[in-house]
């Protein structure tokens, strides 16, 4: 029985803080400013508030990743029968250095290729030479010097195509057959359908690339990764897809990302705000407000929340400016003093 009345008792009094809280909130501010005296004896606190130029918003996912069409793709004009990597995808290798290990029947082909090629040309240099001079004197027809012309053209237009894919290639003092890297960046492979063999990712072309929503994207400078790595924003592509932006930043070797990697971002957007305890807040027919010092009196100064950071909110005002002191402590008594009450 007693339990029984205790839980009603314990209902009633719920229902009445509710309905006078609902009571405060509907009243009209009375005071704009009160004595720090009308406090009394409650032991009240102040605390400054701080300038912040950014603050952090929801976190978004990030890969690292690179622009279409922005790697060397190497390609041959033949296939191989087998290619060996001799690395992993990912790892970075320098202009020059062996990628891959070629073999088969068509390698072979192809340097007896260069040499026929080669011939070719010199044979056909060698004729335009030998008429050149008959040409001139114009004892031959202008058709036949034209087609000899032409000849020489086409050997030479093929020996530098054959030529400039030799120059992917290194040979060794064994006769192995590797391809080479034609700069320096991450080795990426490709899949079995890609004409290319494989892809050189510079350095400078790897970022991480993550979607915002369009309208924050103009405000984000930087991201945060869990490791603390900050990622500068480089640029943002123009196209909206479903309100959203993609952007690509960039990272400092240190942060040691890899491609194709999985992120976590904080983005950081840059504000003009002050940081408020969260006790210092406190509202009136539904808007926010904190109390200033302002000598021996206490002001009553709207805010807007625009953030919300561990242990204080980010907020901006007309009237609330960085080094001032809000009231921290016994909040509600002067709530209640600016609603006139307890006067």
């Amino acid at each position: 029985m007693i339990a029984t009345s205790y839980r009603l008792f314990s209902l009633i009094a719920s229902m009445l803080l509710t309905v006078l809280s609902m009571h405060i909130q509907a009243e009209q501010v009375t005071n704009s400013v009160i004595a720090i005296s009308q406090l009394g004896n409650f032991k009240h606190k102040f605390q400054t508030v701080h300038r912040v130029d950014s603050m952090e918003i929801e976190q978004v996912l990030g890969e690292v990743s690179f622009k279409p069409k922005s790697s060397f793709k190497v390609q041959l004009p033949f296939t191989p029968q087998q290619i060996s990597f001799l690395y992993n995808p990912g790892v970075k290798v320098s202009k020059g250095q062996k990628v891959a290990r070629i073999e088969g029947p068509e390698v072979n082909h192809f340097l007896e290729e260069i040499d026929a090629s080669k011939s070719i040309l010199l044979k056909s240099k060698k004729h335009l030479e030998s008429v050149k001079n008959y040409a001139n004197s114009k004892t031959i027809k202008s058709a036949e010097w034209l087609d000899i012309n032409k000849t020489y053209l086409q050997a030479k237009l093929s020996f530098e195509h054959l030529s400039h894919a030799l120059q992917q290639l290194a040979i060794d003092k064994n006769g192995d057959i590797f391809i080479i890297s034609p700069s320096n960046g991450q080795l990426e492979y490709t899949n079995e359908q890609s004409p290319y063999l494989f892809e050189i990712i510079p350095s400078h072309n790897v970022f991480v690339k993550s979607s915002l929503l369009a309208s924050n994207v103009k405000n984000v400078n930087s991201f945060k990764t869990e490791d603390n790595c900050i990622l500068k924003v480089e640029n943002v592509d123009e196209t909206i897809s479903r309100y959203k932006q993609t952007v690509w930043s960039s990272f400092d070797s240190s942060c040691e990302l890899k491609l194709g990697q999985q992120l976590l971002l904080t983005p950081i957007v840059l504000i003009e705000g002050i940081k408020v305890p969260h006790q210092s807040l406190f509202e009136l027919n539904n808007k926010s407000y904190v109390a200033v010092k302002r000598g021996q009196e206490i002001n009553i100064v709207k805010v807007i929340i625009i953030g919300n950071e561990n242990d204080s909110y980010i907020v901006q005002s007309d009237n609330l400016t960085p080094q001032a002191e809000v009231l921290s402590s016994f909040v509600s008594i002067a709530q209640g003093l600016f609603l006139g009450l307890g006067e």
